[in-house]
C-alpha cells in the first residue's frame, strides 16, 4: 500500500513540476522582450517540440531568428507558420520581408500580395510593396499602395507618395 501511495505522490510531483508548452512560450516571450533572442529561441523550440504546429511559438521563433539575421532559419520557420495557418497574413508579410531583406525584392511580392489579400492593415505591408513596385517602375501600383497605406495611418506613406505618385 505504501508503494502505491508513494508512486501516486511521486507521479503527482513529477507532473506538477513539468513545464507545459504554454510555460515555455511565456518564458520565450519574456526573453524575447528582453532581446535575449537565443534564449527565447530555445524556449520557443521547447514549446514547438511539445506542440509541433504551435503557430505563435513558431512565429515568434522566426522573428528572433530574423533579429539575429539568421535568414534561412527565419524563412523556414515562417514557412512552417504558413503551413500551420495558411490564413495568417503576418507570416506571409514576415517571410516577404526576409526575402526583401536578402535582396530579392521582386521575389518578396507574392508573399506581400498574399499578406495584403488576407489583411491589408498589416503594418508596413502596403508601404513595402509600394516601394518594390516603385523600384520596378510600376508607379501606378506603387502610388495606389501608398495611398491605401496613408489612409490606414502609415506615417511614411505620404513622403513616399511624393516620390512616386508625381511620375
Amino acid at each position: 500500500m505504501n508503494k502505491i501511495i508513494t508512486a501516486i505522490l511521486l507521479g503527482f510531483t513529477i507532473n506538477s513540476t513539468a513545464q507545459t508548452a504554454q510555460d515555455h512560450f511565456r518564458d520565450g516571450l519574456a526573453k524575447h522582450k528582453n532581446k535575449d533572442y537565443k534564449s527565447a529561441i530555445k524556449e520557443y523550440s521547447k514549446a514547438i517540440k511539445m506542440i509541433p504546429n504551435y503557430r505563435d511559438a513558431l512565429y515568434n521563433k522566426a522573428n528572433c531568428e530574423l533579429e539575429l539575421k539568421e535568414y534561412e532559419l527565419a524563412t523556414a520557420d515562417f514557412t512552417k507558420v504558413i503551413e500551420a495557418d495558411p490564413k495568417y497574413g503576418k507570416a506571409y508579410f514576415s517571410r516577404g520581408y526576409v526575402t526583401f531583406t536578402i535582396g530579392d525584392h521582386e521575389g518578396a511580392l507574392p508573399d506581400l500580395d498574399e499578406a495584403i489579400k488576407l489583411d491589408f492593415r498589416i503594418p508596413n505591408a502596403l508601404t513595402l510593396r509600394g516601394q518594390i513596385r516603385g523600384e520596378l517602375k510600376n508607379f501606378d501600383g506603387a502610388c495606389a499602395d501608398f495611398k491605401k497605406a496613408k489612409a490606414i495611418g502609415d506615417p511614411n506613406a505620404e513622403e513616399l507618395m511624393g516620390e512616386v505618385c508625381d511620375k
